[in-house]
């Protein structure tokens, strides 16, 4: 495959090698000047959110805003809704995690990554069974401080 210098998918390539060589920068300049070139691309969208999403803090927030574009521009690519899912999954939206990988599913059954994140996301307990061993141990009416006697 050939790509022409400067074209979308040449940038988004290039991105996608800075960001697993380690250069956030890099990518992050690619990606934005893919984006000069075409503001609704949904593979520079969605590539530049899982970007920042994997900085983590503040950035979180700012992929989810790039991501929900990618799938409002459209709406049938399986990244962007294997993407989202990811974002909501950081954020610990489980319920929203769960539609945004079914909603992948439903464009692909057979999206690997996609089925894997779910599968993931439906084996956790619920948050409301999570409890570190005081807290079971309040539950039962037993005060765990850690000490053996």
């Amino acid at each position: 495959v050939e790509l022409e210098p400067g074209s979308l998918p040449s940038l988004r390539a290039l991105a996608q090698v800075k960001a697993m060589q380690g250069d956030v920068v890099g990518a992050e300049q690619l990606y934005k000047k893919a984006l000069e070139r075409s503001s609704d691309d949904a593979e520079s969208l969605s590539g530049y959110g899982a970007l920042l999403r994997d900085g983590g803090g503040d950035h979180v927030q700012y992929a989810q805003v790039l991501i929900d574009r990618a799938v409002r521009v459209a709406p049938d690519s399986v990244n962007s809704y294997f993407q989202k899912a990811l974002c909501h999954s950081v954020k610990e939206e489980h319920g929203a995690a769960e539609n945004a990988f079914q909603a992948a599913l439903r464009l692909d059954p057979e999206h690997v990554e996609s089925l894997t994140g779910l599968a993931g996301l439906l084996s956790q307990p619920p948050a409301s069974l999570e409890m570190n061993h005081s807290q079971a141990g309040v539950a039962m009416g037993v005060e765990l401080d850690g000490s053996h006697e």
